[in-house]
């Protein structure tokens, strides 16, 4: 079985390219350089948004209208992977060359940043068709949604909150992942999410778990994954509906 694994990267570029190294388990994948600033879109991306599955029989099941609104802020810089799922074992990790400033008498104005703002993976025949399986997938967990909603009564209120120790499953895309950096004789940890811009080096891990009978990029932290999916966003359906990427797809 094969899977696909997609990066989504934003990049402020000071003095130095930034250099990532990627590994899948103990299995290398990639190195490249970032040389420029890739930042989102400004443009309306609506005109390049695949809507043949979500017109045949998505719109009477979803309820992202967005899709007939202005679109942008979608990254412009995109790395795609195709991986022999045997090859999916512990994480995904980044190693960033990064550390680029302006340092000075313990001052720092200026840095290079990077922003990991989608990091996902999924099986490969998902997006086959042009996405066909995939929007199938997110109507499917949509509508499982909305079922449990009615029986609970809930109407547009927020999914309870599970007990201590446990997190709704993040699919396709985690929204956290660890940071770790290196500091003399130790090794520093922490949790960041997509949303943050992070400076200097450091190695990105995105822990690969297995749910749903599939294997997927769970989010950081501790706690136990249980009960529905925790929410499709506008960006986990750009993996199913925007053409550029499809016609990746399709190349691999």
């Amino acid at each position: 079985m094969e899977f696909f694994l997609v990066l989504a990267i934003e990049f402020k570029k000071y003095k130095k390219p930034a250099k990532l190294t990627i590994h899948v388990g103990d299995h290398f994948v990639d190195t490249f350089f970032l040389e420029r600033d890739y930042t989102c879109t400004t443009k309306d991306i609506l005109p390049f948004i695949e809507k043949r599955w979500y017109n045949s029989f998505g719109q009477p099941n979803l309820r992202w209208l967005w899709l007939n609104q202005r679109l942008t802020g979608i990254a412009k810089f995109w790395k795609i992977y195709r991986l022999n799922g045997q090859l999916l074992k512990d994480n995904v990790r980044i190693e960033v060359e990064n550390s680029n400033n302006d340092y000075t008498n313990g001052f720092m104005t200026k840095n290079s940043l990077i922003k990991f703002s989608q990091v996902s993976l999924f099986k490969k025949d998902l997006v086959e068709n042009n996405g066909e399986k995939m929007v199938k997938s997110f109507i499917k967990f949509s509508n499982g949604r909305e079922k449990f909603r009615a029986r609970k009564k809930l109407k547009d209120d927020p999914l309870p909150k599970l007990q201590t120790g446990f997190v709704r499953p993040q699919w396709p895309s985690p929204e956290s992942f660890y940071i770790q950096r290196k500091k003399q004789h130790t090794e520093e940890k922490s949790i960041k999410n997509t949303r943050w811009w992070i400076g200097g080096n450091f190695t990105a891990e995105f822990p690969i778990v297995k749910k749903h009978y599939t294997k997927h990029l769970g989010p950081a932290g501790d706690k136990t994954q249980i009960g529905l999916i925790q929410g499709i966003e506008g960006h986990d359906l750009m993996l199913a509906l925007y053409k550029p990427l499809l016609n990746i797809y399709n190349e691999n």
